[in-house]
């Protein structure tokens, strides 16, 4: 479709862009601005985008996009299964974790969290009643760049916990 002029001297662009080679417009940019555009999504929008097809769902489970997530939002919705799988697809890259008032989540969940994800930095579990000592004890021998861990209102948490903080991780903020 070309461009064309109408009378009042302007330039009118078809609404649709062109598909090209069965393919959508989108696919036709650089992947570098597609990957910019996904990193102002937030968490539900890059899900939804994996969901489109498997060049989407590559895109929007590029580890950048992950780096500092919040799931405070979905906290009902949050069981183990979600945060074992987004620790194996973009743990790696993931940096700030909240958990907050997620009160599905399981030692198990955040076992397979902490063997994935060495290069956490903060990670907040406030309210997260189900977990105990045993995820301290995966956070203390597989993420040494945790400096900021919040387990406020944990219940199952003991002096167990503290002793691992205490002498495995280098916490600046409790």
């Amino acid at each position: 479709m070309a461009a064309k002029h109408a009378a009042n001297g302007r330039i009118h662009f078809p609404v649709e862009a062109p598909i090209l080679d069965g393919g959508s417009p989108i696919q036709r940019l650089p992947q570098d601005l597609i990957l910019k555009i996904y990193s102002f999504l937030d968490v539900v929008s890059l899900c939804r985008c994996a969901q489109v097809s498997k060049a989407w769902h590559d895109l929007a489970l590029y580890g950048h996009n992950w780096q500092h997530v919040d799931l405070f939002e979905f906290q009902v919705a949050i069981e183990g299964t979600v945060v074992e799988r987004m620790s194996k697809q973009c743990g790696g890259f993931l940096r700030t974790l909240s958990l907050r008032d997620c009160e599905h989540v399981e030692d198990d969940a955040l076992r397979t969290f902490a063997e994935y994800c060495h290069y956490i930095e903060k990670l907040v579990l406030s309210k997260c009643y189900k977990i105990t000592d045993r995820t301290a004890e995966s956070l203390s021998r597989n993420c040494p760049n945790l400096r900021h861990l919040d387990l406020s209102s944990c219940r199952n948490i003991t002096n167990t916990t503290c002793s691992y903080i205490g002498s495995e991780f280098r916490i600046t903020s409790l």
